[in-house]
């Protein structure tokens, strides 16, 4: 039987990757415009699940509009859905006390958007997924990866900002895979699963695999040895009930993300 989806989000990075995954599994997906969701909405016929992705990243957004957003997915979700699948950021902490990190608006609505799930009322199924650094290729200036490739490419030299911050990457296919899996989440009504690859590198040591598969002999400065909070984010993804687990390490995702580059213009990122 073909399992009917919601998706918001589809124009960003994950979104158009998670499109083409699930219509290989030959899903069939109805993409919402997230702005549309400020105000009500009433989708017609039964789907299996509702996959939130849509956010404002901006790290100055309107947690106000986010909420509504929310909960007006939230009442599409209970009308039209078995399963709400929505998408947060990164935490830290201990194995009993993880939070997450909330140093700007984006990350405070994320936090917001949780507790609301957190205590919903309804026999909906609540899945959140929380992604720490996703990298992958076709990905755009911006993100850490593909400007430090760009960096190799076209600067003389190649500087890092807060390079001895730790960070978890986690590849687009895993991240895919994982959303995959929660569609048939059966352990409970409310679970958190934290997605990344568990391991965690320094940005200079990023920036020095990087040159090693490039062959680059450009110098990589160092700027500012300071810290940059949070100091290190690693995801905990043992013992979670989510049949999922990373498959690509880190020097096989570069490997990815360089070749695919060079099948097209270096300069055209």
């Amino acid at each position: 039987m073909v399992k009917k989806i919601i998706i918001t989000g589809s124009n960003g990075y994950i979104g158009k990757k998670l499109i083409i995954f699930l219509k290989k599994k030959k899903f069939r997906i109805l993409k919402i415009k997230t702005k549309s969701l400020y105000k009500k909405k009433k989708i017609n016929g039964k789907y299996h699940a509702f996959i939130h992705l849509g956010f404002d990243v901006k790290k100055k957004c309107k947690i106000k509009s986010q909420v509504k957003i929310l909960k007006n997915v939230i009442q599409i979700s209970k009308n039209s859905c078995k399963n709400l699948i929505f998408t947060s950021t990164a935490a830290k902490g201990n194995k009993k006390s993880r939070r997450i990190i909330k140093r700007n608006n984006y990350q405070k609505a994320k936090y917001i958007c949780e507790e609301i799930l957190r205590k919903d009322k309804s026999k909906l199924k609540i899945v959140i997924l929380r992604i720490f650094n996703v990298i992958g290729p076709d990905q755009k200036l911006g993100f850490f990866i593909t400007d430090l490739i760009y960096k190799f490419i076209n600067k003389k030299e190649v500087l890092i900002a807060n390079y001895l911050n730790k960070r978890d990457f986690i590849y687009i296919d895993d991240v895919c895979n994982s959303i995959y899996s929660s569609l048939n989440n059966k352990s409970g009504k409310f679970k958190i699963f934290e997605i990344g690859s568990g391991k965690s590198f320094s940005l200079l040591n990023i920036a020095k695999k990087i040159k090693y598969i490039l062959k680059s002999n450009k110098k990589i400065i160092k700027k500012n040895k300071k810290y940059n909070f949070p100091t290190e984010t690693k995801a905990l993804i043992n013992n979670q009930k989510l049949k999922w687990m990373p498959k690509i390490n880190i020097n096989k995702a570069l490997n990815l993300i360089i070749k695919s580059h060079e099948k097209k213009n270096w300069n055209n990122f």
